[in-house]
């Protein structure tokens, strides 16, 4: 995962995206071509808020009215992240924070989603509603995703370097 984002070399091979090799670009700049991560043990910036932590995500986007609009639908999938914008990422539950860090993805305007052990952690109730919110942010953004992860209660198909 660390190479398909870019923090770690590609040592064979070539990453592609939408047919353009990307294993030469900065992470930024991929994350501008439309890839995003959600990294194992959701690593949201624990001293920044909820709100922070969002904008975060759309580091990249020059367009303050379509982050506004992502904003919105991201507290529309996630309205707990809507109740605690204010609030210290670090004080979110596992699952609030798992949320914290998919919508912080999704601020990114994604192509394609990348996950990591998303339901590591979680309890089962937060595992159903972390997915079920995943499958609904998937519809509504239009973006593809992959996930690893090493349980077998979900289809986890695992990510390729060519996608």
């Amino acid at each position: 995962m660390k190479t398909i984002i870019g923090t770690l070399p590609v040592a064979r091979r070539q990453i592609e995206l939408d047919g353009r090799r990307v294993e030469r670009w900065s992470p930024a700049r991929r994350v501008e071509a439309g890839l995003a991560i959600v990294p194992e043990a959701r690593r949201v910036f624990p001293e920044m808020s909820v709100g922070e932590n969002l904008e975060m995500g759309a580091f990249t986007r020059r367009d303050p009215a379509g982050r506004d609009a992502d904003l919105a639908r991201v507290f529309g999938l996630f309205p707990r992240l809507a109740e605690r914008v204010r609030q210290d990422a670090g004080t979110l539950s596992g699952g609030e924070q798992q949320m914290l860090a998919m919508g912080r993805a999704l601020m990114a305007r994604p192509r394609v989603i990348i996950m990591d052990e998303p339901s590591m952690g979680l309890a089962p109730v937060m595992v159903e509603s972390v997915f079920r919110a995943h499958r609904a942010a998937e519809r509504s953004s239009g973006s593809r995703s992959s996930w690893s992860s090493r349980t077998r209660r979900w289809p986890c198909p695992s990510p390729t370097a060519d996608m």
